[in-house]
């Protein structure tokens, strides 16, 4: 007897990737599924985390250009094979046995992955030892990459039609794909019907007619301390009635810090929180970075998003996607961000025309419908190892 039917393996890098890894692990639990999480980095030694991710996060912030190089680079189906051959086989070296230990103690039969890296791995594990294991990507952008592609991957679970042409371009077969949509916490279909006055009141929020929420990611990425000082200023000189910004920080304490010293009646700043559907649900704004997960979230509401300058490589390819399907607009400067804020906040009826692309877009029951094409492709196969 398995001791998990399901092993999900992620990366910490973000909070994304947990946050779908945790979205997955509930919805296989309401159908009876066990399954467990893990992060890959824990099969290895812990600089092999500082190293990998610290490496990504260091040129993220100073060298985002050469960043965007790599990444664009990679992302030629020729490049792309011979990086993600070379990068994989460098972590095997060092988390692969710790790999082949974890898949013994939990014997799993399906294994999915909410981040390329351990798909990587399990591929070559694949290719080294015949195994009777089904393995999935759940992508959780807008977007392909080369590094998510692997023949002996069972199944693709993607966001939109989209992307199973990027699969076929990619050089994997189209109908490995699922379109499930990009699974989120289920506290957001709770408050999918919920009152605008019950959400406030579970987020701890004064009544506003108007409200902005302005999120930087579980990072609390950018200068958002900047922008909201920027924002309180114009608005002040509005004829907007009744509004309030609301910035979540993340796990940027200096950034919780700066804000918090900002003083001002309309303001309302929160640190790591697990309201962020009530804080959703309670606003007529986000204004976000374009993460594949808090997109995904604010889709499920409807609600209209303003998108700062995204972070290179896979966040410019979903910036790009969630324009064109008309489910959000963009800003590139301090200026043009307070400018569209106030037209957005002023405008219902661009308002209502970004809510009709996401509701066009939306599948907020994503973690769900994995769970079940999940417990098909287990109701097929053996146990491990048996």
């Amino acid at each position: 007897m398995s001791l998990s039917d399901v092993l999900i393996l992620s990366v910490e890098a973000g909070a994304g990737h947990i946050r779908a890894a945790q979205a997955l692990h509930s919805a296989l639990k309401k159908r009876g599924i066990r399954s467990h999480i893990e992060d890959i980095f824990t099969c290895g030694p812990s600089w092999v985390f500082r190293f990998t991710i610290g490496s990504y996060m260091h040129m993220l912030h100073y060298t985002p250009g050469l960043y965007r190089k790599l990444y664009d680079t990679s992302a030629t189906l020729k490049v792309g094979s011979l990086s993600k051959s070379f990068f994989n086989q460098s972590l095997w070296k060092y988390l692969g046995p710790g790999l082949k230990a974890l898949l013994q103690e939990h014997k799993p039969r399906v294994v999915i992955c909410t981040h390329p890296f351990p798909l990587g791995l399990l591929s070559v594990l694949k290719k080294e030892e015949s195994l009777d294991l089904k393995t999935a990507g759940v992508v959780t952008d807008f977007s392909f990459h080369p590094f998510w592609i692997y023949s002996d991957c069972d199944r693709y679970y993607v966001a939109a039609e989209d992307l199973i042409d990027e699969i076929e371009k990619l050089g994997d077969k189209r109908e490995k794909a699922v379109v499930t949509g990009i699974p989120i916490d289920p506290s957001f279909l709770t408050v999918t019907d919920m009152k605008r006055e019950a959400a406030e009141e579970v987020a701890a929020l004064s009544s506003a007619s108007h409200r902005i929420l302005i999120m930087g990611g579980s990072l609390g990425l950018g200068a958002l301390d900047v922008w909201v000082n920027s924002l309180l200023l114009q608005m002040q000189n509005s004829d907007i009635d009744t509004w309030q910004i609301v910035v979540v920080a993340g796990k940027n304490k200096s950034l919780e810090e700066r804000l918090s010293a900002i003083e001002s009646p309309h303001l309302k700043v929160y640190g790591f929180t697990d309201k962020i559907a009530y804080l959703m649900a309670s606003s007529d704004l986000l204004i976000t970075k374009p993460g594949g997960l808090s997109s995904s979230e604010a889709i499920a509401l409807e609600l209209p998003q303003l998108l700062l300058s995204p972070l290179p490589g896979h966040e410019e390819r979903n910036y790009q996607f969630l324009l064109k399907k008309d489910v959000a607009r963009g800003a590139s400067t301090v200026e043009e961000l307070t400018k569209l804020t106030i037209q957005l906040i002023k405008d219902h009826k661009e308002r209502s025309l970004l809510q009709e692309g996401a509701k066009k877009l939306k599948k907020a029951q994503a973690a769900y419908h994995v769970a079940e094409d999940i417990d098909k492709i287990l109701s097929q196969t053996s146990v491990m190892g048996s």
